[in-house]
């Protein structure tokens, strides 16, 4: 088997480029212990493997449920017995998408949807709509990258990114359209992996990908080369990504159905391989519990070391939270952990806190802070101090000119 990087030409047909995600899902997934799963993907079946390795299943990938779970839903929308292209837009399928592609316009206007709107590749569910298709995940990754793609105007255009939890791999795809020379990295189940390499050699012809079998030839010092243009590995390999190397990270939809330890794993990496002046873009639900345990955006493991130039309810789901974190080389002068503090949903913990923050205001509010920002009895008793040595160095001055 032929380890190294492929492109599209190097496999002329789907079912060599099956055959070849295949092994490479074989040997990921014998070097898994399973820490990274958590109970809420703990959902592959036992012949997964055999599944994929059958190419009839790739011309409708998002619509036979195989990428249940992290396309829309966990529903099997081919067993509804209607086609996945919806023709009548009076059909109540159709109003959702109507609703959203109507909102995002208003937002990006119509050039970006058009740009890199990208709803065809393994036959989901779509509607189309003046020539273009559109569907429900695809307004969301579009929403996405525009808010990606908002930070990044007037500033250097990312030379690498890493997304953990990338789905079937459209929201990298419209990151990789954006910046063309951006080397992207995602981090995900080896299952998801195998998706992922399908669907990029499917949607541009030239790719050059970086595989875990061609990771593992060449050891963690190839993710510094430049002869890849996207690199599948699996989560594990976050410990690899060199110091301070990436200018864009990106979580959306998929820290809220990890364990917290895997979280505080992913946050420990993150905070390591992001460059100063990185982008950090996060999109998660307030809370969540399908992982065995509850999850809470609030709780994620920020250090002190970010400032947030976004903070804001998800564009169309209201129970998740948009997150656009920089990172600095020096402490934020107000926690992080402490400006999303305030987030839902609400504890005994946080009624707890939201005391202490109470009677840390009433010492404020009378014996002050920083004299030029919370003055209080700090304030007088600083005036108060500078008037008495005033009065004590004239006082001087006048005994001496006596004498």
């Amino acid at each position: 088997m032929d380890n190294f990087l492929m492109t599209s030409s190097a496999y002329a047909t789907l079912d060599a480029d099956v055959a070849h995600t295949v092994e490479v899902l074989k040997i990921a997934l014998a070097d898994y212990n399973g820490s990274h799963k958590s109970k809420h993907w703990d959902v592959f079946p036992e012949n997964y493997v055999e599944r994929i390795s059958d190419p009839s299943v790739w011309e409708d990938f998002r619509y036979n449920n195989l990428t249940a779970g992290f396309d829309v839903g966990w529903s099997d929308p081919s067993k509804s017995g209607k086609p996945a292209v919806i023709d009548d837009h009076s059909e109540p399928r159709a109003q959702p998408i109507l609703r959203r592609y109507r909102s995002l316009l208003s937002i990006t206007g119509p050039e970006f949807i058009s740009e890199f709107v990208e709803a065809e590749i393994g036959n989901p569910e779509r509607l189309y709509l003046d020539g273009v298709a559109l569907n429900t995940t695809d307004l969301r990754l579009l929403h996405d990258a525009w808010d990606i793609s908002q930070w990044f105007v007037d500033r250097n255009a990312p030379k690498r990114s890493v997304e953990i939890g990338g789905g079937f791999g459209g929201l990298t795809g419209k990151i990789r359209s954006l910046y063309p020379d951006c080397q992207c990295i995602i981090l995900d189940l080896p299952e998801v992996n195998a998706v992922q390499s399908i669907y990029y050699r499917m949607r541009f012809p030239n790719i050059r990908l970086l595989d875990y079998a061609a990771f593992k030839e060449r050891g963690p010092e190839c993710l510094l080369n430049t002869d890849w243009d996207i690199a599948l590995l699996p989560g594990w390999c976050a410990v690899d990504v060199a110091d301070q190397s990436i200018d864009l990270i990106v979580n959306t939809r998929s820290f809220m159905e990890m364990t917290n330890d895997t979280v505080a794993f992913y946050f420990r990496e993150l905070q390591r391989f992001s460059r100063v002046s990185g982008f950090f873009y996060c999109v998660n639900r307030y809370w969540k519990a399908t992982a065995g345990e509850p999850v809470l955006l609030k709780r994620f493991p920020f250090d002190a070391r970010w400032v947030f130039s976004l903070s804001a309810m998800a564009w169309d789901q209201d129970w998740l939270h948009r997150l656009g974190a920089v990172r600095l080389d020096f402490d934020s002068a107000i926690s992080p952990k402490e400006q999303i503090r305030n987030l839902p949903p609400s504890s005994l913990r946080d009624t707890w806190d939201n005391l202490k923050f109470f009677f840390r205001g009433i010492i404020r509010l009378t014996l002050g802070g920083h004299r030029n920002i919370e003055p209080g009895l700090n304030r007088y008793l600083f005036l108060t101090r500078r008037y008495l040595e005033r009065l004590a160095v004239s006082v001087i001055k006048r005994l001496i000119g006596r004498s």
